[in-house]
C-alpha cells in the first residue's frame, strides 16, 4: 500500500514539474511562502539558488515574479526549495531599472547568481596642509581638514571632477576621478604648502621676518624650519635690533623646502663725529659721505674690514685726516677735530659693542 502511494506521488510530481521545458508551480514555494508543493510531494525535484548582492545599496530579488528575499550591500543568501528548470530572477533596487535574468536550477543542485555593482565610490584624503572646501561635479561635499578624509556616496562609472579650494583666496586644485563599478577610488591631495629653512650665520642674535611678519628669533648659528608657507615669491629679512643684516627673495614651492642661509660679509660700520668748530665735508676712502655741522654724527654701514681713511674738509680748505681699523660686526668711532696748541690729539677709539 505504501509503495503504491509513493508511485502515485511521483507520477503527479513529474506531471507538474515541466510544461514546455519551464518549471511550473503554484505561488506557495520559496522562503517567502513556506514549504513548496514540490518539496511536499517530491523533495529530490527541487534545487537551490545562492544570490549575492555586490552593490552598495539594498536590492529585492524576485523569482518568477514573486518576492523571494531582500539583500543588503555585500550580503548573500541561499534560496531553497526552488523547482528545477529555468527560473526568471528579477533584481530591483530603490533606483534604476529592474534587471531580469534566466537561471537554470538543477535537481538537488545549487545555482549561483551574482548581482553585479552598477556604481563605484571615491575616498578623498586631504594631505594638502590646509583646510579645504570640496565640490564634486559642482555639488558641495563639505569642508575637510588637513589629514582627514571624506567618502562619497555611490557614483556612476566614468570621470568625475573634484575641486578643492583653500579659504581666504588660497590655492585651488582640480582633479578628475575615474570611477569603476564596484570599486573605491582613493584620491590623495598633495601638499599645497612649502617650507623655508633658515640659518643664522652671524655671531649675534637675529629676528627673522617673512613678508614683514616676524616668524622666528635665532641665536648665533641656530637653524629653524618655517612651515605652512604659500607657494610663490617670498621676501625674507634678518634684523639685528632694527638694522637689516641680510635680506633676499626666495621662491617657495608646494611640497618642497627652500633654504635661506645668507653669506657672512666681513664688514663693520664707522661712526663719524664732527668735533671741530666749523662744518666739514666728510669723505671715507675718497668717497663723499655727507656734510656734517659741528657736533653732528653720521654712521656708515657695511664698511669692509681693514684700515679706512676718513677726511674732513672745511670751507677754507683745511683738512682733518684720521685712519681707523674696521672690525667685522663692530662699530669704529672717528672723531674729527683739531687739537688745541700744546695738546696731543685724542686717540682713535673702536667701540666694543657688536654691530
Amino acid at each position: 500500500m505504501n509503495q503504491l502511494k509513493r508511485s502515485l506521488a511521483l507520477a503527479l510530481a513529474l506531471a507538474l514539474t515541466t510544461i514546455g521545458g519551464v518549471a511550473v508551480a503554484g505561488p506557495g514555494y520559496g522562503p517567502a511562502n513556506g514549504p513548496s508543493l514540490d518539496k511536499a510531494i517530491a523533495g529530490p525535484l527541487v534545487g537551490k539558488l545562492k544570490v549575492r548582492n555586490d552593490r552598495m545599496r539594498p536590492v529585492t530579488v524576485y523569482v518568477d515574479g514573486e518576492r523571494a528575499v531582500k539583500l543588503g550591500p555585500n550580503e548573500s543568501k541561499v534560496l531553497r526549495n526552488l523547482p528545477n528548470g529555468v527560473r526568471q530572477v528579477s533584481v530591483a533596487g530603490k533606483r534604476g531599472p529592474v534587471e531580469t535574468s534566466r537561471v537554470r536550477i538543477g535537481i538537488g543542485d545549487t545555482a549561483k547568481l551574482r548581482i553585479a555593482p552598477r556604481f563605484g565610490t571615491a575616498s578623498i584624503i586631504n594631505s594638502s596642509g590646509l583646510m579645504l572646501g570640496m565640490r564634486l561635479n559642482g555639488e558641495r561635499l563639505g569642508k575637510v581638514y588637513d589629514g582627514k578624509r571624506i567618502d562619497t556616496g555611490p557614483l556612476a562609472p566614468g570621470p568625475h571632477t573634484l575641486v578643492a579650494r583653500a579659504p581666504n583666496g588660497g590655492p585651488t586644485v582640480t582633479k578628475t576621478i575615474h570611477v569603476r563599478p564596484g570599486q573605491r577610488e582613493t584620491v590623495r591631495l598633495a601638499p599645497m604648502l612649502g617650507e623655508v629653512s633658515v640659518r643664522n650665520p652671524f655671531p649675534f642674535k637675529v629676528k627673522v621676518y617673512i613678508d614683514d611678519v616676524r616668524v622666528a628669533k635665532l641665536q648665533p648659528n641656530q637653524s629653524t624650519v618655517i612651515t605652512g608657507r604659500l607657494p610663490g615669491a617670498t621676501r625674507i629679512i634678518m634684523k639685528k635690533r632694527r638694522r637689516v643684516v641680510a635680506s633676499s627673495s626666495i621662491n617657495v614651492v608646494a611640497g618642497a623646502r627652500a633654504d635661506f642661509a645668507p653669506q657672512v660679509a666681513m664688514t663693520g660700520s664707522v661712526r663719524v663725529h664732527n668735533g671741530a668748530r666749523r662744518p666739514l665735508s666728510v669723505q671715507l676712502n675718497g668717497k663723499n659721505i655727507g656734510y656734517l655741522q659741528p657736533g653732528a654724527t653720521k654712521v656708515v654701514d657695511r664698511v669692509s674690514q681693514g684700515h679706512v681713511q676718513v677726511v674732513g674738509v672745511s670751507n677754507s680748505g683745511r683738512r682733518i685726516t684720521k685712519t681707523v681699523y674696521v672690525q667685522p660686526y663692530r662699530e669704529a668711532l672717528v672723531e674729527l677735530n683739531r687739537p688745541h696748541h700744546g695738546q696731543s690729539p685724542p686717540p682713535i677709539q673702536t667701540s666694543s659693542s657688536s654691530w
